[in-house]
């Protein structure tokens, strides 16, 4: 089967998923068991050749389902159009949770800080992490597609949430990776459109590439029935630099953006990853703080964490916290008589107490030498504070980052799961 990112592609064989492009905005979440693509492919028939009834009984044996390759292709690929179709900065999110998002914000904010190249490289990791997962679910779905059309658009509900989080990533992407240059070009500040400076999602004809839709090519007739030929285009094809960012009010502005519920410590990671620093900040909310300076630390250095609380406990890690902010008040380069190996350890949890006590990010910066002096101070008098945040950090390290919950970013914590009674039973 040709692949759908090469040059024998053709438009054609994929044209028909570009009718969101007039999408009007409207929330339509609809359940996909009662949604049926338009392709005459997906529909049931009653009549069959003999050469398709043996195909069927061939792949019945196989792999026990009774539908062909080219259908299943064709429903995963529709469920894909689906959820970027209805997708919107928050969807996915409970309503109490949406943020309101401020494009031109956030990038002069980015910029006025030196991150923007920072986020620019997060969000791109992002992009490559969601791209991995869709097409993991995807390949377990062509594997075990199940008995018949309607099982397969049951387990493609479960691409939802990972269509969304990659929207969402390559949107974030593609603010970010605005040039400055781009201002005076009128890309940020709108001034043909009434003083209006709100970006908007990529240009949602792209997004179709971003979210990963499988190649609808026909196969040629010698490879019909051959699963391994059955390939999808990857959406790490669709970068940022192919996305055209427009300008779309989002209508969220009546939105609470600092409403996180009240137990941070059972957040989810999805949930961490949504938040943005300037409320955290505004709000001096210090848990979520932690919360967000862990979730963008690299996984090695979260284990580097996970592992020094398990072997030093509360009092030595108290003592190697203090001793961290003496040496940075006498501007000394290392502790005395520590290994430089597990110096970067506590360098990296002294850090997020800095980021704990001034309710800020300081993961790539220090307080002052006076500030550094006052907080030396107030721990002396004050000692409990260090113990509340060592409970806290070894709380959240397992809960939301847990080994299980890092496996599975995408999932609610049991604490964001809202069970629903069954009247009947």
């Amino acid at each position: 089967m040709a692949d759908a990112s090469g040059p024998e592609a053709e438009p054609s064989d994929w044209s028909f998923l570009l009718k969101w492009n007039n999408y009007s905005g409207a929330e339509d979440n609809g359940d996909l068991a009662s949604w049926e693509p338009e392709d005459e492919l997906l529909q049931e028939s009653g009549s069959s050749t003999a050469d398709e009834d043996e195909l069927t009984e061939a792949q019945t044996a196989t792999t026990g389902s009774k539908i062909d390759d080219d259908e299943i292709v064709n429903i995963i690929n529709a469920s894909i159009a689906h959820y970027t179709s209805i997708w919107e900065p928050n969807s996915g999110v409970p309503k109490e949770d949406w943020i309101v998002y401020e494009p031109e914000k956030m990038w002069e904010d980015a910029e006025s800080k030196g991150k923007r190249q920072q986020m620019i490289s997060r969000y791109k990791a992002e992009v490559d992490w969601y791209t991995g997962g869709l097409d993991r679910l995807c390949e377990e779905i062509m594997e075990f597609p199940g008995s018949n059309s309607d099982a397969v658009r049951q387990q493609c509900k479960n691409l939802e949430m990972t269509v969304y989080n990659l929207e969402l990533a390559s949107w974030l992407l593609s603010i970010y990776s605005l040039s400055p240059e781009s201002d005076s070009d009128g890309d940020i500040h709108d001034t043909e459109r009434g003083g209006q400076s709100q970006l908007a999602p990529v240009d949602q004809s792209d997004q179709h590439a971003a979210a990963g839709i499988i190649d609808l090519g026909s196969p040629p007739a010698s490879s019909i029935g051959d699963a391994n030929e059955v390939s999808y285009v990857s959406p790490v094809a669709a970068t940022a630099e192919e996305h055209t960012p427009t300008f779309l009010p989002l209508n969220l502005q009546d939105i609470h953006t600092a409403n996180h519920g009240d137990e941070p410590e059972q957040a989810s990671l999805a949930t961490v990853r949504r938040w943005l620093w300037r409320d955290l900040i505004e709000t001096q909310d210090r848990k979520r703080v932690v919360l967000k300076a862990l979730h963008e630390l690299h996984a090695a250095d979260r284990e580097n964490i996970r592992s020094r609380l398990k072997v030093v406990g509360k009092a030595k890690c108290r003592q190697e916290i203090k001793a961290y902010i003496n040496m940075l008040s006498r501007d000394e380069p290392r502790i005395h008589g520590v290994l430089q190996r597990d110096f970067v350890k506590i360098q990296i949890i002294g850090r997020l107490f800095f980021s704990w006590w001034y309710c800020d990010d300081y993961s790539t910066k220090a307080p002052s030498r006076a500030d550094l002096g006052e907080l030396s101070d107030e721990l002396s008098n004050s000692p409990l504070d260090l113990d509340v945040f060592y409970d806290f950090l070894c709380k959240i390290m397992d809960t939301t980052f847990s080994q299980e919950a890092l496996q599975h970013p995408d999932r609610p914590s049991q604490a964001e799961i809202i069970e629903i009674s069954d009247d009947e039973d």
